[in-house]
């Protein structure tokens, strides 16, 4: 049974090893890496209209797999699938380090079992790469191997803005929890102490940030990102209000898609722990400093900006979440009852997947598995349309759909659909799903209440429309 983790979260990977590219990996994945596979890596930095601001090693390490195997889909997704098993085998770890249990094959079923992550194992993404080296960092935090933290530090670093976060939460977390347990010593005394011992694991990190970065800086003029960048609206400061309402939205993200169950066991254990005056161990207080800390830092960006709060960005809050509440389940003396609530727990986790909401609410599609019959949905809708004769130019859409194919699915095809910025009223045509967030209120009300449904297709919670311009006299 403890291969059965392995098993169950290769089959993400394997089952759709031959799926288009879906939502923002089209950018960090496919984009980079055609730029990196195109020219022969002949330049460090991205061009400004696919810079992202990150160290674009993920970009580059698909690309190098294009050219050792060939630039297929199959490669793409296949290549996630050591990084999957090693996020199964740390989390492992993990978990022996947090409790002592006969069953740890279980428990790193469910602390892998968030519809964010197992979604994320279906894409070609730089999250499975974070939630990779995230595990080995917790393992080498708890098990205090310093060369493995060191590794996994440098590989967070490598793979995003939000891995140098997470590397800089992991260093405060360190200090915090070294402040604590040596309480009884100069304040002073144990920080510097606390830097010293940390100076070699966290110097590599240090030099590779502020390296590119740097380089970076004196070549482009800006870090993290720009005025003119295709997305520099999702970056821009928001007021108290909006400060307010990301906050709301924040909160929903932490609860979305099955969490709801994890918070609201993780409050009613907590609850019995100071009723009972129940003592918990050192490795959980960790946990819930770890915890603390990395949702500060990853709050940050959700607060303060327009749209930085995609579920995915917090996909190391969510891992921790289930972890404290896996740790505090083990207060529990009755080994069938804490098993039996560990599996109601599991199967809410599962029923993430199909939390999708009505159209007029945005929703974190890369973030559940009910986004899948949307690829084989898309593919039926393009064929139509080419069937049909009817030129791409004259069909809007939205993201993830407005990108080249060849960005999508890896083909020679560069014909690309227009994208709803112009205008619905520009085009003959519009391609829509409940897949796209970008569709306004209005502009949904106009489709449905005066365009005509040309070919609709429906497949679980998904449907896609082609619709038709009323007005004739549109080119």
């Amino acid at each position: 049974l403890n291969f059965l983790p392995y098993f169950l979260f290769s089959m993400p990977v394997i089952l759709t090893a031959r799926l288009p590219f879906f939502w923002d990996t089209l950018q960090l994945a496919s984009r980079h890496a055609h730029f990196f596979y195109e020219t022969g890596f002949s330049s460090l930095f991205l061009p400004d209209n696919m810079d992202s601001g990150h160290i674009p090693a993920f970009g580059m390490f698909l690309a190098l797999m294009w050219m050792i195997f060939g630039k297929t889909m199959l490669v793409s997704h296949l290549s996630m699938l050591p990084f999957v098993l090693g996020a199964v085998y740390f989390s492992g770890r993990v978990v022996r380090v947090l409790i002592n249990d006969r069953h740890p094959w279980f428990w790193t079923i469910l602390l892998l079992g968030d519809a964010a992550i197992v979604t994320q194992f279906t894409l070609v993404s730089p999250d499975v790469w974070l939630l990779f080296f995230f595990s080995m960092a917790i393992c080498g935090f708890f098990e205090n191997r310093r060369l493995l933290l060191t590794i996994a530090v440098a590989g967070l670093t490598l793979t995003s803005m939000r891995g140098m976060m997470i590397t800089a939460a992991l260093f405060m977390s360190g200090w915090i929890t070294s402040i604590i347990s040596q309480r009884k010593e100069h304040f002073f005394a144990v920080s510097w102490d606390y830097i010293k011992k940390s100076f070699p694991v966290y110097l590599v990190p240090f030099l590779l940030a502020a390296g590119y970065l740097g380089m970076h800086y004196l070549r482009k003029g800006w870090i993290g990102y720009h005025e003119d960048m295709p997305w520099a609206v999702h970056f821009q400061r928001v007021d108290f209000r909006g400060f307010l309402r990301n906050g709301l939205v924040l909160a929903w993200r932490l609860v979305d898609n099955g969490r709801l169950f994890t918070w609201i066991l993780g409050i009613l254990m907590i609850i019995r722990i100071f009723k009972f005056k129940i003592k918990i161990n050192s490795d959980l207080k960790k946990i819930l400093i770890l915890l603390s800390v990395v949702l500060v830092i990853l709050s940050y960006s959700a607060l303060s900006y327009r749209n930085l709060s995609g579920h995915r960005y917090l996909i190391p809050v969510f891992y921790l979440v289930t972890l404290t509440v896996i740790g505090l389940l083990q207060v529990l003396k009755q080994e069938k009852c804490k098993l039996l609530i560990a599996a109601f727990l599991l199967a809410g986790l599962v029923s993430g997947h199909f939390w999708v909401y009505p159209d007029r609410i945005s929703k974190g599609w890369d973030a559940m598995l009910a986004y899948l019959p949307y690829q084989l949905l898309r593919t039926e809708m393009i064929r139509y349309i080419d069937r049909e004769n009817i030129p791409f130019q004259e069909v809007g859409t939205d993201f993830p759909n407005n990108i080249p194919l060849k960005f999508i699915e890896l083909s020679e095809d560069t014909r690309s659909l227009g994208s709803i910025e112009q205008g619905i009223s520009n085009f003959r045509y519009i391609f829509y799903s409940n897949v796209f967030n970008g569709f306004s209120d209005d502009e949904l009300d106009n489709l449905f209440g005066k365009w005509k449904v040309v070919k609709q297709l429906d497949r679980g919670q998904i449907k896609v429309i082609l619709f038709k311009n009323p007005d004739s006299s549109v080119p």
